[in-house]
C-alpha cells in the first residue's frame, strides 16, 4: 500500500460511517455536512441500482468503501489497495449536490474497479481509453435516470474534451500538486515537493506549473 493510502485508510476509519446498499460509507464535515453526505448517497446509490442494476451488482462486487472526503485531484477516485471509492465532500455534502450527479461520479469510478479486476492496466497509453469506457459508463448511466439531459451534455462535453496530457505522469503529478494546494496545503511544501519531482524525473523547472495550467482549461470527473 502506498504510504498517501495509509492515511485515507486511517481517515475512513475514524470518520462517522453507515453502511449503505451493502457499501460502508464513511463522511467528513460538520454535522449538517455529514446528514447531507449520507443522504445525498442513499440517494445517489438507489438511483445506481434502480437504473443499471446489473452495473450495481458487479460495483457491490468490486467496492467495499466509500469515502466523502477530499485533498485530492477531481471528483472521484478509484484506490484499488483499498477497494474504496473516495468522492470529493463538495461534490456531495454541499446544498447544491445533485444525487444523479453523485451516482454518475459512482459508476465512473466502479468502472475504474471492474476493469481494473478483469486485469487491464492503467500505463500512459492506455489511461486515455480507459477514462473514456468511464465516462461512457456515466454516459449510460444518465441517459437512464429521467430528467437528466444535462448530466448527458456534461459526459458528451468531458467526452470531446478529453487531452491525452491529462494522463500522462506529468499530468497526473500536476494534479496531485493542484489537489494539494486545494487542501490548504503550504504553498512552499507544495513547491518543494514540484522540484523535487522534476528533478527527479529529469525534467525542466516549470513543467509542473505549465501542466496544471492547461489542465485548468479542461472540464475534469
Amino acid at each position: 500500500m502506498m504510504p498517501k493510502y495509509w492515511l485515507i485508510s486511517a481517515e475512513f476509519a475514524l470518520r462517522r460511517k453507515r453502511s449503505i446498499l451493502g457499501f460502508m460509507v464513511a463522511v467528513s464535515g460538520n454535522r449538517l455536512e455529514k446528514a447531507r453526505a449520507f443522504a445525498n448517497m442513499e440517494q445517489a446509490l438507489k438511483l445506481f441500482q434502480k437504473y443499471a442494476p446489473v452495473r450495481f451488482d458487479y460495483t457491490q462486487q468490486d467496492v467495499k468503501r466509500i469515502l466523502v472526503s477530499g485533498g485530492f485531484a477531481g471528483a472521484g477516485i478509484w484506490i484499488r489497495s483499498l477497494d474504496m471509492i473516495e468522492l470529493q465532500a463538495e461534490c456531495v455534502n454541499t446544498e447544491d449536490a445533485w444525487p444523479e450527479a453523485i451516482a454518475c461520479l459512482i459508476i465512473h469510478e466502479a468502472t475504474h474497479a471492474r476493469l481494473e479486476r478483469l486485469g487491464f492496466g492503467y500505463s500512459e497509453k492506455q489511461r486515455i481509453q480507459i477514462e473514456r469506457v468511464c465516462i461512457r459508463s456515466e454516459r449510460f448511466l444518465a441517459r437512464r435516470i429521467p430528467n437528466s439531459e444535462e448530466l448527458v451534455a456534461w459526459c458528451d462535453k468531458c467526452l470531446m474534451g478529453l487531452k491525452q496530457e491529462q494522463y500522462t505522469d506529468i499530468g497526473l503529478a500536476a494534479s496531485e500538486m493542484s489537489a494539494l494546494r486545494k487542501a490548504g496545503c503550504p504553498e512552499w511544501i507544495v513547491e518543494r515537493l514540484i522540484k523535487r519531482y522534476e528533478r527527479i524525473s529529469g525534467l525542466a523547472p516549470g513543467t509542473l506549473a505549465l501542466a496544471e495550467k492547461n489542465l485548468s482549461e479542461t472540464p475534469t470527473q
